[in-house]
């Protein structure tokens, strides 16, 4: 999996490793399932209207 560009207004923000979530504790070979990921992304975009994960 591949990073994770989080974008605000046109300009990336943030990068995120596509092997965690920001709030995770970070275990080793500890790969996010997809419904992690949609659920920290859902969060994101909620928190945060005009985020765009690419």
């Amino acid at each position: 999996m591949g990073n994770w560009l989080v974008y605000q207004n046109g300009k990336v923000i943030r990068t995120i490793p596509g092997n965690q979530i920001p709030g995770q504790e970070e275990k080793e070979d500890d790969k996010p399932t997809w419904g992690e990921v949609y659920d920290f992304m859902r969060r994101a975009i909620k928190a945060n209207p005009g985020i765009v994960v690419k």
